[in-house]
């Protein structure tokens, strides 16, 4: 079968080589750079919203960045806790791709998209990625991004593109 030739550009692009001979923090940023490319390169224009904002939220040991993507100044709005892509050990709200999914999120689903910059393993073994993502976290924050919504309400949903990386066997 034949690839469309964007299709294929996009699959030559990928490193060849396994890159196990890199540190960790290497590794996420060639991968980070080549979906950046990958992005800019194929993807689709990130769309505009009324605002972005960034929030730091207090999490056990530290502190972390939620950004809150705002369709309107209507309130309140549903919430979804935004999942970047990695496999727990890479990504950031940051790409480029994770930028566009946000705001596409946010205008066409007209909610407020919170992005978590949740921490990643191996430098942070589970279970604290999925501890950030605890709604009671984002209690003090979240509610001024939602104007008035209550927090912990059953319309709370999380939403991502990856929870999981192939690894190597």
């Amino acid at each position: 079968m034949r690839l469309a030739p964007q299709i294929q550009a996009f699959f030559e692009a990928a490193p060849k080589e396994l890159l196990d001979f890199l540190t960790v923090q290497e590794q996420r940023q060639l991968i980070r750079h080549l979906s950046d490319l990958n992005y800019l390169r194929f993807g689709r224009r990130a769309e505009p919203v009324a605002a972005v904002a960034d929030l730091m939220v207090p999490v056990d040991g530290g502190q972390i960045t939620v950004r809150a993507y705002r369709p309107s100044n209507q309130a309140p709005l549903p919430a979804p806790i935004e999942l970047h892509g990695g496999g727990w050990w890479l990504g950031s709200i940051d790409e480029h791709v994770n930028e566009a999914i946000c705001r596409y999120w946010c205008v066409h689903a007209h909610c407020v998209v919170l992005a978590v910059e949740y921490r990643l393993a191996p430098e942070h073994p589970f279970p604290t990625a999925v501890d950030d993502l605890d709604f009671r976290s984002f209690e003090g924050n979240a509610v001024t991004v939602r104007r008035g919504r209550p927090t912990g309400s059953r319309r709370d949903v999380a939403v991502g593109e990856c929870a999981g990386y192939p690894g190597r066997s």
